[in-house]
């Protein structure tokens, strides 16, 4: 009986280590999902020196990454790209403002160990648009804050004071953008230029002269700047910085762009309203890449 008692017991500690056996094999462990890519770096902030009076200069790195679709000049479609911004900047105690470099770097979504495009700028601020990109140098005490508008293919479209407006036309590879420049100090003839483009070859400037004033008679600020159309009829939105005109929906040529006009409104000693349409696409309907005009009489 001992021995027929000692057996069962031997042969259910048999089955039960098998049953533990085959529990653990039943349930493998998970393997770490793969790393497809991975990039990385490190923000960093350092005093490179003082003075007896306590006053420091100092440089700080910040890196920073978004994702972006936009489309490469040199490339045949749009793709998803991983964006890398790398910013350095330098200043002292006493500074205004800190001297800043940015690099951005494209690195495609399908891809992300090749570069498509890599800029390097000095300026404050870099951000990214479909087809181009916007640089921003940030103005000093009263002055007006710098703007600068490029291709991917590193070309200058316009540049201006303040804002940059940009104009969309649905359906169609053609965009607007108009800007204001204000003359230098030096410059005692002119208030400044209006900017119009359409691309980094085709550009327009229309100088502005004060008279009947004199140009002390105006503000140095840059006037008001604003699109509208002339068409009542026409559907025209307009968003913070952009419009959209349906009413040249799929149009192929400049010189199918009419119905809209610029205008810019300075602050003189009475107001005055400079307006500049655009006539088969060109300002005043005239094909001078250099024009002038007046302040108005009112």
């Amino acid at each position: 009986m001992k021995v027929l008692l000692i057996i069962v017991v031997l042969f259910n500690i048999f089955e039960w280590n098998t049953a533990i056996s085959q529990t653990t094999k039943a349930k493998p462990k998970a393997k770490p999902p793969r790393r497809l890519y991975r990039d990385s770096a490190k923000a960093s902030f350092r005093i490179i020196s003082n003075d007896s009076e306590g006053l420091y200069n100092y440089e700080w790195v910040d890196v920073q990454y978004k994702l972006e679709y936009v489309h490469v000049g040199n490339l045949k479609e749009a793709k998803q790209y991983i964006v890398k911004f790398t910013s350095t900047s330098n200043s002292c105690s006493m500074c205004e403002l800190p001297n800043t470099t940015i690099k951005v770097e494209l690195h495609p979504l399908d891809n992300p160990s090749t570069t498509d495009f890599m800029v390097v700028h000095e300026c404050d601020k870099i951000e990214l648009d479909y087809d181009t990109y916007k640089i921003t140098k940030f103005a000093c005490c009263d002055g007006e804050d710098e703007i600068e508008v490029r291709d991917y293919h590193y070309q200058q479209i316009i540049d201006g004071d303040v804002q940059i407006l940009k104009g969309r036309i649905p359906n169609s590879p053609m965009s607007l953008y108009f800007a204001y420049k204000r003359s230098d100090y030096s410059d005692t003839l002119s208030l400044g230029k209006a900017i119009i483009s359409y691309n980094s070859r085709d550009i327009y400037e229309v100088t502005i002269l004060p008279f009947p004033l004199n140009p002390g008679d105006c503000g140095y600020h840059s006037p008001e700047i604003s699109v509208y159309s002339v068409d009542k009829d026409s559907t025209f939105k307009v968003w913070e910085n952009e419009f959209s005109v349906w009413n040249l929906d799929a149009i192929e040529s400049k010189s199918q762009v009419n119905n809209i006009a610029v205008e810019l409104v300075f602050d003189c000693t009475s107001q005055r309203v400079v307006q500049i349409p655009l006539i088969n696409g060109l300002p005043f309907g005239k094909n001078e890449r250099k024009q002038t005009i007046s302040l108005p009489l009112k």
